[in-house]
């Protein structure tokens, strides 16, 4: 198991297809990412899968003087829809590759972990 530090992450860290391996809602405002199965990021654009599909644009966002941990903004068309905190970002070794492990919370209380299977 492989932690990555969180002040070095960059988008290629975040980019990819990611399955969302567990929830929890610690709030009880809603948001657009509370029942998604699937999200999809790619360079300067995502898309999240439930059944229907949304897309839109992300970034990533460094603060340094009330959240330390870098942030994921997400917006569709031009509007913010969603701002998590990146709490936790790992890959695991084995046989049949590597899983990388991303945690989300979300200021809606959403936390999601997320997982993205590399083949190499």
């Amino acid at each position: 198991m492989h932690y990555i530090d969180l002040n070095s992450i960059t988008e290629e860290h975040v980019c990819g297809h990611w399955e969302v391996f567990s929830r929890a809602l610690g709030g009880t405002a809603a948001s657009v990412f509370s029942d998604i199965r699937i999200i999809e990021i790619r360079p300067g654009h995502y898309r999240s899968v439930n059944g229907k599909e949304r897309t839109g644009e992300w970034q990533v966002v460094r603060e340094d003087r009330i959240i330390y941990n870098p942030q994921l903004k997400f917006f569709i068309d031009g509007q913010q829809v969603g701002n998590a905190i990146i709490t936790r970002l790992l890959s695991e070794r084995s046989a049949g590759g590597c899983v990388h492990k991303l945690t989300l919370y979300f200021s809606t209380g959403l936390e999601l972990l997320l997982h993205k299977k590399d083949n190499s």
